[in-house]
């Protein structure tokens, strides 16, 4: 099984606070993760993808089985 994160820190939202922004969304993904791991054990690939706070797509975070 592996992990695999990837987030683009080079739009508009990064420039005042990256580590802020940065922050906020590892904490959305340790929360995603959590919900998954108490609902069901993983079988196929899990894939979400991740999204700064003005609703830009930055990224991705998925499980390969």
């Amino acid at each position: 099984m592996q992990f695999k994160c990837e987030i683009d820190m080079d739009n508009d939202t990064f420039a005042q606070d990256p580590h802020l922004e940065l922050s906020r969304i590892l904490n959305k993904i340790a929360r995603d993760f959590y919900e998954f791991e108490c609902s069901e054990r993983l079988v196929d690939d899990l894939y979400r993808r991740n999204w700064d706070i003005n609703g830009n797509k930055v990224g991705y975070w998925k499980i390969k089985v």
